[in-house]
């Protein structure tokens, strides 16, 4: 498990003529919608990679992804209503609307999850980040798993009030678990009658304590590289 805290937060305005200057802002709010009903495109920055090697999506299986949001004191937790959540490798900077960006794979009709230790909110992303190894632009997707800047959207969809906004990164700090694996192509054949299947193999050592696992490189003549 490792947890990746936010490094800068803020929103982009959906409605024209709204000015972005607080957009990443870590003294602003995210904002799903304000007093006065107008939405926004809520923006998370990440500068740590979801995974040090340079793994591929089709490399990775997440176990468990969890954001966690925090809401000021002052303000109810969005626990009705439906999102869209996005990740991509591109900053949305365009003030006219808060569309997610073209490179951006998200999920739909989103709830968010539990609610722990007051004004936490827990949103689970996991089929999220295991659907991007499904995007047929996934090799060329502008978010890899060792990119170092990435980005989280939050978008509100329908049934969700006003003033549903949260905390500014100086209040508390957002952040993501997530526990997952790299996965290596090692496969052994499983006979099944007169056919079979290939079935994936993860190769371990041990540590003293734990179960590592291991994902085998080859040498290029100039650089190590992943299976």
């Amino acid at each position: 498990m490792i947890t990746i805290d936010c490094s800068a937060c803020g929103y982009i305005p959906r409605a024209s003529g709204v000015p972005n200057t607080y957009n990443l802002n870590s003294s602003t709010d995210i904002y799903g919608i304000n007093s006065s009903g107008t939405w926004f495109l809520g923006v998370i920055k990440f500068t740590t990679p979801i995974s040090s090697t340079n793994a591929t999506w089709n490399q990775m299986q997440f176990n468990t992804v969890k954001l966690h949001l925090f809401n000021s004191t002052a303000q109810a937790l969005p626990k009705k209503g439906k999102w869209t959540v996005g990740i991509s490798g591109v900053l949305r900077e365009t003030a006219s609307n808060s569309n997610l960006p073209s490179n951006c794979a998200n999920q739909q009709n989103f709830s968010p999850d539990s609610t722990a230790r007051g004004h936490e909110n827990i949103w689970d992303l996991t089929d999220l980040f295991n659907s991007i190894k499904d995007r047929a632009d996934y090799t060329t997707y502008s978010l890899q798993p060792n990119t170092n800047t990435w980005y989280l959207y939050i978008k509100p969809q329908s049934g969700v009030s006003n003033n549903s906004y949260f905390a500014r990164r100086n209040q508390k700090i957002h952040f993501l678990e997530i526990d997952g694996t790299a996965y290596n192509p090692i496969k052994y054949y499983k006979e099944n009658g007169t056919s079979g299947e290939w079935i994936n193999c993860q190769a371990k050592y041990y540590d003293g304590e734990n179960w590592i696992d291991v994902i085998p490189n080859y040498y290029d003549d100039s650089n190590w590289q992943q299976v």
